[in-house]
């Protein structure tokens, strides 16, 4: 067992400036806000009828759309299914995107348009039009910004077997229920292995050199590894629309989105922290500690950079609001559960004398920095307070301010047993087993709560916000 001992102010030092130094180059890199993308309006429109089969298609979104990520394809009244070849940006910018058709029969035409926004979420719809005659005729200027002239098709269009309209519905898409399972294991693993490095530092010194917290670090490691590899993998299925093991050649592809970046840096930097935890002799304790508590903040980035943070307005704010806010709710779980699970039974009434109340104070610093942050985000996301439950985002977000309310309550009442049962560590009170018991019950109903909480944030990240396509 680790002595018990004040935590070194020089490690406390380092994991602040570590901090300060992720919100630095969080801010440094985040661009500016393309959000959940919305189709606005196209050229021929959505139920239009025309003369004479159009030599091309130009489609508005709300924000801009990566040409990597998107695909068009095309559906004419005989069947005959066509995926567009070449497709570029508008005359009004990287919010348009133009799709060169081929000669469309007389009749209904529905052309299927695909792509994946920054945050790593696909986004499809359907445009219906008729044609009235096979004639090719170029597309009217009203949304293509003053376009004249047919244009040259320089690389011929995919021609694919013949199906019906609903046939372009059949595009894989993973199931939401697995992405919500890979999202949420990716933050439980990441906020694990924060939690234990800052309850090190700031709550319980030397617990993470318990035999327990280094396995449960490795194994969170290998979980974060995992998740990234087939979130990447799910990523180049919504690229491609194929199923995950038939759109391995799309990972190129979905590496350099932003999501995808993020993902990919993900994984170096679990290789740099299982460097670390497996040579910890490479450095000074304090050192190696305060590195491998910077990697972990460094995850953190990433999951900000592969969400709404990054993803709606106000990236700048939103992306180091949302390391901060994690930051501070690993740093809450985690030494809940190293103090309930662990201290509570392994450590003398003397040291819980000095652990739980700094479990108190460290704790109430991270609540009062999680509902800061937490409220700031919420009027970033949500924008117009009418518009709270027009969707999944909003819904989500009432449940998890409900469940943050029950866990402050409780939160009040554990810090109250604190106060009763140790008074302050000069005074030399030790609770008996009873307080002690109570304690612990009371600890881990509030970490029960908290990976409730952590479920709900990670559905919260893969539905839409209000503020889709602002």
């Amino acid at each position: 067992m680790p002595t018990l001992h004040t935590p070194p102010h020089r490690r406390s030092l380092v994991l602040l400036l570590a901090a300060l130094g992720t919100v630095l180059g969080v801010v440094a890199f985040a661009r500016p806000a393309a959000a959940h993308n919305t189709f606005v309006s196209s050229d021929p429109a959505d139920g239009a009828a025309v003369a004479a089969s159009p030599t091309r298609i130009a489609m508005i979104f709300g924000s801009p759309v990566p040409l990597d990520t998107a695909s068009v394809q095309v559906i004419d009244a005989a069947g005959a299914r066509t995926e567009a070849a070449s497709l570029t940006h508008g005359p009004t910018g990287d919010t348009e995107v133009v799709a060169l058709l081929p000669t469309l029969s007389t009749g209904q035409v529905t052309v299927r348009w695909r792509l994946v926004g920054p945050d790593g979420h696909p986004l499809t719809g359907r445009i219906v039009f008729t044609v009235a005659s096979a004639v090719t005729t170029t597309t009217s200027a009203a949304v293509t910004g003053g376009y004249a002239g047919p244009t040259t098709l320089a690389v011929p269009p995919t021609t694919l077997p013949a199906v019906s309209a609903d046939d372009l519905d059949e595009d894989f898409s993973t199931p939401g229920p697995l992405r919500w399972m890979l999202r949420y294991g990716a933050y439980l693993a990441i906020m694990t292995l924060i939690g234990i490095v800052l309850t090190d530092a700031l709550v319980w010194p030397g617990s993470a050199k318990l035999p327990f917290a280094r396995v449960l670090m490795r194994r969170s490691l290998l979980v974060v590894a995992a998740t990234a590899a087939l979130q990447l993998v799910v990523l180049a299925s919504d690229v491609s629309g194929r199923a995950p093991w038939g759109a391995l050649g799309s990972l190129d592809t979905a590496g350099r989105t932003s999501a995808g970046t993020a993902l990919v840096i993900r994984l170096l930097l679990v290789g740099c922290a299982a460097l670390l935890l497996q040579r910890p002799q490479l450095a000074p304790a304090d050192v190696h500690w305060s590195t491998l508590g910077f990697t972990g903040m460094g995850l953190m980035g990433t999951w900000a950079f592969a969400g709404h943070s990054a993803s709606q307005r106000w990236p700048l704010v939103g992306v180091p609001l949302d390391v901060l806010h994690h930051t501070a709710a690993a740093l809450w779980i985690g030494s809940l559960a190293m103090v309930g699970i662990v201290a509570i039974r392994a450590l003398p009434a003397s040291d819980l004398a000095l652990v739980v109340p700094r479990l108190g104070r460290g704790a109430a610093t991270a609540v009062a920095v999680i509902v800061g942050t937490g409220l700031a985000q919420s009027i970033r996301l949500v924008g117009n307070p009418g518009r709270l439950l027009d969707g999944a985002h909003g819904r989500y977000l009432l449940i998890k301010i409900a469940m943050m309310g029950a866990m402050l309550i409780l939160a009040h009442s554990n810090r109250q047993r604190v106060n009763q049962g140790f008074g302050r560590p000069s005074s030399g009170r030790e609770p008996g087993p009873r307080s002690l018991g109570q304690l612990r019950r009371g600890i881990l109903v509030e970490f029960g709560l908290g990976l409730v909480i952590l479920a709900i944030t990670a559905a919260l990240v893969v539905s839409p916000p209000a503020t889709s396509g602002l």
